[in-house]
């Protein structure tokens, strides 16, 4: 049980220093306010703002839940991939240095690394259960 809480958090670590690596995005609604945008609060753009804050929130809440053992840990270590996708980052930290210029290989690398994330996490949802399941019968059986 223990090895897999560790596991979680180490995902949920890099998960979060890659979206602290990636400040463009996050400070994004400071920058474009600091400018002084006429149609800032607009709809479409205060939607685009909250997913831009999303792209820090979900990592720093998946960091602390897995760190106090919550199992909602796996459901935002699994949200974040797709966070990520929306902005053509990676869930690894300075994963960009690993892949060229060629916008359709970058996409291609971007879509397998998130999806490999998120099979991941189910894989680990799957096997904390069974974990899980495996210490409350040991404790349950007579001695």
């Amino acid at each position: 049980m223990q090895n897999c809480r560790k596991t979680i958090i180490v995902i949920a670590f890099i998960e979060f220093l890659s979206a602290i690596l990636l400040y463009n995005i996050y400070t994004t609604p400071i920058r474009i306010y600091a400018v002084g945008v006429d149609n800032y609060w607009d709809t479409h753009v205060v939607l685009s703002h909250i997913l831009d804050l999303s792209f820090i929130l979900i990592p720093s809440i998946a960091l602390f839940t897995a760190i106090k053992g919550k199992n909602l840990s796996l459901l935002f270590i699994g949200l974040f991939p797709f966070t990520a996708l929306l902005h053509g980052a990676t869930p690894i930290p300075l994963a960009h240095y690993f892949y060229g210029e060629d916008i359709n290989i970058n996409a291609i690398f971007i879509g397998l690394i998130n999806l490999s994330f998120v099979i991941y996490t189910i894989y680990l949802f799957f096997r904390c259960k069974e974990q899980k399941k495996k210490v409350a019968d040991r404790k349950n059986t007579p001695t």
